[in-house]
């Protein structure tokens, strides 16, 4: 009526506009305003970008504006139409207030200096942690000692925290839950925030909203997110088989002698190119090649990633390391030392930054770069007289927890460890005991105890822990090379050889489940009395989850893929990729020789695996160490 869209118009001071409020005038009163379409089947909230503090600000003004303008709307709804409208009217307005009042402390809280959150009681915020959800999204949870009003803040400075949660983001169980999450999403891939957590009293008026009175404040934490993924459904693979069709083979050892950078097409239609050579090295003695065991000729192990986080650099062991170029396999001599890095004991690559390695030196965790050729120390283990990296361990896939092992003479401490927030979470004593090796699990839910011996004893088989060393449960007697990964599901899980009771029904690799230590038997094979046995597996292909990589390694006599090297499908146990043989001679000489296993490794998205060899080569044979070769999907 014209007296509603006079009382509109004085409101929000407009022009007079002639009409009844049908459709056109509202849009015509909209477009005066500067607001977006009213209507009553429409959003009543416009969302707010999180962007700069200023642009947020001006976006918050504006959008109270058209907020005051849908209340003087809903006020003439609700004197001049029917019942069932005022009432209808009523609860939009009522909603409209409270989003109100939540965009004022919108504007409040961008124009809080950081400094004035400093100065509460962090004690009422507790049991603060993160889940990643994907490569841009994180979801922070907590605890509180009431129902309040709550937000995150955070930021890429640890000075300047100036981005925020959505207030209605954060959820409840119910009412009388005191567990809090909020989802922060859209955030930058491979990069570290800081985050807080911000309590805010309750408005008195039951509207779910805060008084702007801040009552806690948490202690200022830390994420990192991970790198974008990478889209292997994109990359060549070898075409797959089934193991229940594959026939007995016979293995027929090489003659030839590959040279050094000199890719050549094996019986797979593999492309294997040989990347270390010993008088190459040779002329690298000055900066610290060991000319008398060669420990550098080759990677280290199949659970010891040699890929960086972006696949542009490969280590190789010994000390100091030679670096290679992740493409041409070429020593990078532009980068550390000529080429050959001082890597820190035990040194591994981190899943999310390409030039940074995790090691111990003494009892130091220390972050090694690969650009300075320098390491900083993270944390000093002052109870131990030294710590080690698991022997053969990993961290976490997001590089947030560790799990070290402080040793004090010959007695040992189990150790999990937060590298963001610098925090030991638990350790447990176990003396001399016969471990392994000990690792976290790639989801950084589980910890690996690995003994070597068989049974079902204290100090035998395999546990598995919680992260904070509880829950402490028995999974399997039998000890093999192994290696614990993601399955198809998501799940952490471990892959092992088969024991004693799988290789009498044919079955002779294994899966086990962490989280409940459920057993699946995989590679059945009836062709021979003797299938795959004694090789190597590794998952470090953290970009193509759901598959182990595999050589086999029993004996070039072996009618099984003598010598294979393959990839097996976890979700099937039956579906593999073969990307052809090693042709490691582990008995150079007649003696069982464990530096001239192959020990394959796949780089992280699975199109490539390293491994060692000597090729049944004589001269290779007396190397200290067999070789390095790459072999890769044409």
């Amino acid at each position: 009526s014209d007296g509603a869209i006079k009382r509109m118009q004085t409101y929000l001071g407009l022009e007079k506009i002639d009409g009844i409020v049908g459709p056109k005038t509202r849009a015509a009163l909209n477009n005066s305003c500067g607001a977006q379409q009213v209507a009553t089947t429409t959003p009543l909230v416009t969302p707010v970008a999180n962007t700069s503090s200023l642009s947020r600000i001006a976006s918050i003004q504006a959008e109270l504006a058209r907020l005051a303008g849908m209340i003087a709307l809903s006020k003439t709804t609700s004197e001049e139409t029917t019942p069932e409208s005022k009432e209808l009217a009523k609860e939009q307005e009522e909603l409209i207030k409270k989003q109100i009042k939540e965009v004022e402390r919108e504007v409040e809280r961008q124009q809080t200096s950081r400094a004035r959150l400093t100065a509460f009681n962090t004690d009422y915020i507790t049991h603060i942690d993160y889940d990643r959800g994907s490569y841009n999204e994180i979801r922070i949870y907590w605890q509180q000692n009431e129902r309040v009003h709550s937000y995150v803040q955070f930021g890429e400075n640890i000075e300047r925290l100036n981005k925020y949660s959505d207030i209605v983001d954060v959820l409840r169980h119910d009412i009388y839950d005191r567990d809090y999450y909020v989802t922060l999403n859209n955030l930058d891939p491979d990069t570290k925030y800081y985050y807080q957590i911000i309590v805010e009293k309750m408005d008195e008026d039951n509207l779910g909203i805060g008084t702007g009175e801040i009552i806690a404040v948490s202690e200022v934490k830390s994420f990192k997110t991970e790198r974008s993924p990478i889209t292997t459904s994109s990359l060549t693979y070898p075409t797959p088989e089934l193991v229940t069709q594959l026939s007995p083979e016979t293995y027929t050892p090489p003659t030839d002698a590959p040279g050094y950078l000199q890719p050549f097409i094996n019986e797979q239609g593999m492309k294997v190119t040989r990347v270390s050579d010993l008088s190459t090295w040779m002329e690298y003695d000055e900066y610290g090649f060991d000319t008398q065991d060669h420990d550098q000729l080759g990677h280290h192990y199949s659970r010891d990633q040699p890929w960086n986080a972006d696949q542009t650099l490969i280590k190789l062991s010994g000390y100091p390391a030679p670096i290679l170029d992740g493409d041409t396999y070429e020593l990078r001599t532009d980068i550390a030392n000529n080429g050959w890095a001082s890597i820190p004991s035990s040194a591994t690559w981190s899943n999310i930054d390409p030039n940074i390695m995790y090691g111990t030196i003494s009892n130091r965790l220390v972050e090694y770069d690969i650009r300075t050729n320098s390491y900083e120390t993270l944390h000093t283990f002052s109870g131990f007289n030294k710590v080690e990296y698991g022997y053969k361990g990993n961290t976490s896939l997001d590089d947030k927890y560790i799990g070290l092992i402080g040793k004090n003479g010959n007695n040992a401490t189990l150790i999990t460890y937060d590298i963001e927030d610098d925090e030991i979470i638990a350790t447990k004593y176990i003396g001399n005991n016969g471990l392994n090796w000990f690792s976290v699990s790639d989801s950084g839910e589980y910890v690996v105890e690995f003994y070597g011996s068989d049974g079902s004893g204290d100090n035998q088989g395999i546990k598995v822990m919680d992260i904070d060393l509880t829950n402490r449960r028995h999974i399997s007697d039998w000890s093999s090379h192994s290696d614990i990964g993601i399955d198809e599901n998501g799940d952490d899980v471990y892959v092992g050889w088969g024991d004693d009771v799988l290789r009498p029904n044919n079955y002779f690799l294994k899966k086990i489940r962490l989280s409940d230590g459920l057993m699946t038997p995989m590679f059945y094979w009836t062709q021979s009395s003797a299938g795959v046995w004694n090789g190597h597996i590794s998952l470090r292909n953290n970009l193509r989850p759901g598959y182990a990589y595999i050589n086999e390694g029993c004996c070039w006599t072996n009618p099984s893929l003598p010598m294979e090297l393959f990839s097996i499908k976890l979700s099937d146990g039956n579906t593999i990729e073969r990307f052809g043989q090693t042709n490691a001679n582990t008995h150079p000489g007649g003696v069982d020789t464990y530096s001239h296993q192959a020990h394959a490794v796949p780089n992280r998205d699975g199109t490539k695996i390293m491994f060692k060899s000597n090729w049944f080569n004589d001269t290779w044979e007396t190397y200290g160490k067999a070789l390095a070769w790459i072999v890769e999907s044409e």
